[in-house]
């Protein structure tokens, strides 16, 4: 598996995780569960910085287009930043933002690494 190809597994893989860790709670159901907030705020770290490291390779972002890396690289700060943290945003990626996002990811192939 060349690194680009690294960097989406892992991109999805943790989109994936934190999908199962909201599950089909409510928001409210989510907002009082501590560990899965949690573990869905930790996913949003990791995303982020995956997503960073896209943004820098210009063979995924030329597949990929129509998505902004850079913004997703940004994702976990602009939802938490200082004490104005946006906790709906959380539950709102996880339940409708994300899953789109995956139908994107699988949707194509990286181009093939002649090594």
């Amino acid at each position: 598996m060349s690194e680009n190809e690294e960097l989406i597994f892992g991109l999805k893989m943790w989109i994936n995780k934190g999908i199962s860790y909201l599950g089909e709670a409510s928001p409210e159901e989510f907002f009082n569960d501590d560990k899965s907030f949690d573990a869905c705020s930790y996913c949003l770290v990791v995303i982020s910085d995956i997503a960073k490291e896209i943004s820098k390779k210009e063979e995924i972002t030329k597949t990929y287009e129509e998505l902004n890396f850079e913004e997703l690289g940004n994702v976990y700060n602009s939802i938490f930043s200082g004490s104005n943290i946006n906790l709906s945003m959380v539950y709102e990626l996880f339940k409708e933002g994300f899953p789109l996002l995956l139908k994107v990811l699988e949707s194509k192939e990286l181009p093939s690494a002649n090594k």
